[in-house]
């Protein structure tokens, strides 16, 4: 016969144990608190990530949120030790110095921690539970964009001026800074008239030199490597772009298409000091309504212009490169307030 199971309370067994001295019982528990935030925290990025990402993303979305926030609060704590009470005052303290975004970066960064160390029974669970809530008190940077007539006017006045030709394949394709200035001959089809975005030039810190480099690897996600369509004329002036630069009376190849001075590839800062931001002053003085906007916000305008001319999310996105099409709904299309005016006949 299957004897049957009892239960005993803690006072119980304690009682039993008194009068029954020889009983020897360990007491166990499957997980082990064996490690520090710190010490699983900086094993987590050497493992999970560094070499697994690119180095300028490792610098500034995994490196820079551990070492510089994450790590400075929970250092002291065992992983077991922090609960989501401890992780829900960490982003409270966060919310008055840091936006949204920036607090997404941490939790994503948390959750990788955090899960890792459970897999590896470090502790039972991880504190990232449901109820946490990511709040911020820090005005979000708002990006501007330019209306369709704003974007027409700029467009014309990028046709004759000096670097005008970068301008208009920005406003175009609506591609990033990165990818501009990584387009290599290479890239770009004539007869099909489209540009093959493949990679992007970014300067980040070496993970090996630990000294500032020129990368020009990849994109940063799949959904960014894409074809894009170009219009005729833009063709055609890319066509007649010479590929050659003089250097000391030779002539040098110039393996990308919008190069530097002496042919090689263009330093981002250096591109938007001599090259971009001349150009969008300039366009300011003579036109003082058009306001002065950044690469990305011309991205911003892009998105925003193709929407109000009718061309669906779908599209826009396959043009941008984006992951979905939230995205691109919540941070790239500004409604136009006339044109919803005009929607709402009023």
């Amino acid at each position: 016969m299957k004897p049957q199971s009892q239960q005993f309370s803690l006072n119980q067994i304690v009682a039993m144990l008194e009068d029954h001295p020889e009983i020897k019982i360990t007491l166990t528990n499957s997980v082990q608190k064996s490690e520090l935030f710190e010490v699983w925290a900086t094993y987590w990025l050497d493992t999970w990530k560094k070499g697994q990402v690119k180095d300028n993303t490792f610098n500034g979305t995994y490196y820079a949120s551990v070492n510089n926030h994450l790590i400075p609060y929970f250092k002291n704590k065992y992983l077991s030790d922090i609960t989501p009470s401890d992780i829900q005052e960490f982003f409270n303290s966060m919310s008055t110095k840091y936006s949204l975004e920036t607090l997404k970066k941490y939790r994503s960064c948390l959750k990788g921690i955090f899960t890792t160390a459970v897999e590896n029974n470090l502790c039972s669970q991880s504190p990232l539970v449901s109820s946490l809530r990511l709040t911020s008190h820090v005005s979000p940077i708002i990006k501007i964009a330019w209306t369709k007539k704003q974007y027409d006017i700029a467009f014309e006045y990028a046709r004759h001026a000096a670097n005008g030709l970068m301008i208009m394949v920005l406003m175009e394709t609506g591609i990033s800074r990165s990818e501009l200035l990584g387009l290599t001959w290479e890239d770009f089809d004539y007869h099909g008239r489209c540009l093959q975005i493949r990679n992007g030039l970014v300067e980040c810190d070496s993970l090996e030199s630990h000294s500032w480099q020129l990368v020009h690897d990849g994109l940063k996600n799949e959904y960014r490597i894409r074809t894009i369509p170009i219009s005729s004329e833009l063709a055609i002036r890319m066509m007649c772009k010479s590929r050659f630069v003089n250097i000391d009376g030779k002539k040098i190849y110039a393996n990308y298409i919008f190069h530097s001075p002496t042919g090689k590839a263009f330093v981002p800062h250096n591109w938007y000091n001599r090259a971009f931001r001349p150009f969008m002053d300039e366009l300011h003085s003579a036109f003082p309504s058009i306001p002065v906007l950044t690469p990305h916000e011309l991205r911003h305008t892009r998105a925003s212009v193709l929407h109000e001319m009718g061309v669906s999310l779908y599209d826009i996105q396959q043009l941008l490169g984006h992951r979905d099409l939230t995205m691109l709904a919540q941070r790239y299309l500004h409604t136009n307030p006339e044109l919803l005016r005009d929607s709402l006949h009023l």
